[in-house]
């Protein structure tokens, strides 16, 4: 599927942050478990709006919800 595709076209730390984002954690709280900065996060969150071609958080997470989230509906360690 094109979200399949999608998904595996994610580097590894695009997909840790989209999980942490399926788990309903907020951008601080992705921040502070990756041990990056916020805006390093709204720079990942904006690459995977684009990835997925999406405009919002909402719309990415109904994606994940309607269709078939991949690799990522298990928790990824790091």
């Amino acid at each position: 599927s094109h979200l399949s595709d999608s998904v595996s076209s994610l580097s590894k730390r695009q997909r840790i942050a989209l999980s942490f984002m399926i788990q309903g954690k907020s951008r601080k709280q992705i921040a502070s478990d990756m041990e990056i900065s916020v805006h390093t996060v709204n720079d990942h969150v904006k690459e995977l709006y684009r990835i997925f071609a999406v405009q919002s958080h909402v719309e990415l997470m109904r994606r994940f919800i309607e269709g078939d989230g991949g690799d990522l509906e298990r928790p990824v360690s790091f």
